[in-house]
């Protein structure tokens, strides 16, 4: 039986990244600072770069399940991890970035969704989407509402964007700059509830989280870098989660000549 292996796009559109985060504070918070690797690097391009190896290791799963049985616990685990990484960096970059005026915010999301519900009602008379399948988003009358809702309707677009992309007047940059202003407001009420304290935990939790993806990833690396001996590609197939140590495809084919 084939197993459909998501793409990137579903991993990173999937609105789970807070659960994820929730799930693995058991884990996470036990990793101590005299642990932690360095951060040096733009944690959410980590967190991205993970999930895109993900789909890519997949496609050796049953190579990795052969030849190394315990480090598909590893695989398993890599894509919460690196959900939840993405998360804490958003939390953090909330945290320590003063809110927005939540009235000047509140007016760009709500433009938003106004947007986003016209070209979905297009979408659904032509036949396109299932009214069944749009999100309850419920009234939009507190921030926390507002912003929940239009992040569930952004989820929908990408779910069905495939299907739709030729059909609709919306762009993916509109789609992402929504998704940017529903993940804004969202932390925002939190900053704005919780207060100062909330940039010293972020920026623990975003370490922990980095630390914890670093640890999983680098495992996979290890095992991968043998799976992937032969075909000497190793580095673009799981890359650096630092981008100042990421190889290029055409450098390691100049090094290839350079020794034949």
């Amino acid at each position: 039986m084939t197993t459909s292996i998501p793409s990137t796009l579903d991993l990173v559109s999937a609105p789970n990244f807070v659960s994820a985060l929730e799930a693995l504070a058991p884990e996470y918070s036990l990793i101590a600072e005299e642990d932690f690797v360095p951060a040096n690097t733009d944690v959410g391009e980590a967190a991205a770069t993970a999930l895109w190896a993900a789909t890519r290791m997949e496609t050796e799963r049953e190579a990795l399940a052969s030849t190394f049985p315990s480090f598909v616990a590893y695989l398993n685990k890599l894509v919460p991890v690196a959900q939840a990484a993405m998360q804490a960096q958003f939390d953090f970059d909330a945290a320590s970035t003063p809110p927005e005026s939540l009235p000047e915010l509140e007016a760009k999301l709500s433009n938003a969704r106004g947007l986003l519900l016209a070209d979905i009602e297009g979408l659904i008379r032509r036949g396109l989407l299932d009214r069944k399948d749009l999100p309850d988003t419920g009234t939009p009358n507190s921030h926390r509402n507002l912003a929940y809702g239009v992040g569930a309707l952004v989820s929908l677009l990408r779910e069905n964007w495939t299907k739709i992309s030729a059909r609709t007047a919306l762009t993916l940059e509109e789609l992402d700059e929504a998704q940017q202003l529903s993940q804004r407001m969202a932390v925002s009420v939190v900053v704005r509830e919780r207060g100062p304290s909330a940039l010293g935990k972020s920026t623990l939790v975003r370490r922990q989280t980095f630390t914890l993806l670093f640890r999983t990833y680098d495992e996979l690396r290890r095992a991968y870098s043998f799976l992937r001996w032969k075909e000497k590609d190793a580095d673009d197939f799981c890359p650096s989660l630092y981008v100042n140590q990421r190889s290029r495809p055409y450098q390691r084919k100049k090094e290839d000549s350079a020794a034949s």
